[in-house]
């Protein structure tokens, strides 16, 4: 490898080529006593003069790990040279020290016709209709490549904000009204920790963002380390899990009905948006678009009314834990044009999203007079 580190907590092996070099007085490395390379693979301890060679295949076989040789034969093939493998005591291997660091990855995802939303570890269940309470929770994977290491894990959560404690943060895009990201406020409360720290676990899949739902967004913070007895501890790794929530607190049409009451069965409402205020994404993934109709970035919020116990719910909400970023939206709702057309229209109005935090617009407002 040179100059560069092994990597930490792998098994690696020493292996040299028979004839790689020669000692002062003529010995080929790896020769028979007689000076002769015998066609096969062996093995030595590194113990200096009284290394001991045991042969481990027959004469023109090899082991069959994929080695393979800079020497060629007359036709400048690769020649499968015979090659000893040095163990370190009774160990065919060593270790690099220390535990390699765990790696943890967030299954992110974001509300939507057709996206799988997790119940539980095992269990996903698909958004097949605005009716679909979203979970709002995320599964989280740790795991880690030093065989044998136990990982050891704890979760920070934060409660960063619900309806009660949300402030509207809207601007109208006809009157170039605008505020600030440093305007949003939020009712934060800290939380326990979800998992002690010396829980342990080969491989982990656990179930975070917390069992509010879609009625509270939060922050976690997850920390992990490698352990395993004979190598130093890993370094601790951390991954930031954002559940963001967007509330639109009483969308409404050109004439101010609620999208929420409007007949024929089209109460649908989408989201759409982009990172900072305006123009494309500049952050990949981004799960929306400033897009036109059809686009896969027009995303499907949750109408509250279709719940019994809130059947007089005039509000949507959309949840996302691909937002990384502040960022912006509207939506595309369903209204009725000038020419007495049932259709589509987008919203006039835009607001702001903070990452990880609870974000209210109200009465989100569509382009033409609507019923």
């Amino acid at each position: 490898t040179g100059t560069a580190a092994l990597p930490d907590g792998h098994e690696w092996e020493l292996v040299i080529e028979k004839e790689a070099f020669m000692d002062s007085t003529g010995n080929s490395f790896g020769a028979e006593a007689d000076g002769s390379i015998a066609p096969k693979d062996s093995k030595q301890q590194a113990n200096g003069t009284t290394c001991t060679k045991v042969e481990l295949a027959a004469t023109n076989e090899s082991w069959k790990r994929g080695r393979s040789s800079i020497s060629t034969d007359a036709n400048g093939k690769p020649v499968d040279q015979p090659v000893v493998l040095i163990c370190n005591g009774t160990n065919e291997f060593f270790w690099s020290d220390k535990v390699a660091i765990p790696i943890i990855r967030v299954d992110r995802y974001s509300y939507g016709y057709g996206i799988k939303q997790p119940k539980s570890v095992t269990t996903l269940e698909t958004i097949l209709n605005d009716g679909v309470v979203p979970s709002g929770r995320v599964r989280v994977k740790i795991d880690c490549e030093t065989e044998g290491a136990t990982i050891h894990y704890k979760d920070d959560k934060t409660k960063t904000g619900n309806s009660a404690g949300a402030t509207n943060l809207m601007f109208t895009s006809d009157n170039g009204g605008m505020q600030s990201f440093a305007a949003k406020k939020t009712n934060a409360t800290a939380m326990a920790s979800s998992f002690a720290e010396n829980d342990k676990a080969l491989q982990k899949v656990v179930l975070l963002g917390g069992t509010d739902g879609y009625l509270e967004a939060c922050k976690e913070y997850i920390t992990a380390q490698g352990k395993l007895t004979g190598l130093s501890d890993s370094e601790k790794s951390m991954e930031g899990v954002f559940k963001t929530v967007i509330y639109f607190d009483t969308p409404i049409t050109g004439k101010g009905t609620s999208v929420a009451d409007l007949g024929n069965g089209q109460t649908d409402y989408y989201v759409r948006g982009t990172t900072g205020l305006a123009g494309e994404p500049y952050i990949s993934p981004f799960p929306l678009r400033d897009s036109p109709v059809g686009s896969p970035f027009l995303r499907l919020a949750f109408r509250e009314s279709t719940q019994p116990a809130k059947n007089s719910s005039k509000d949507f909400y959309w949840i996302s834990y691909e937002i990384l970023v502040n960022s912006s939206y509207s939506a595309y709702q369903y209204g009725r044009s000038w020419d007495n057309y049932w259709g589509y229209d987008w919203a006039k109005h835009w607001g702001l999203a903070a990452y990880g935090c609870f974000n209210k617009c109200r009465n989100m407002t569509a382009w033409r007079n609507g019923i």
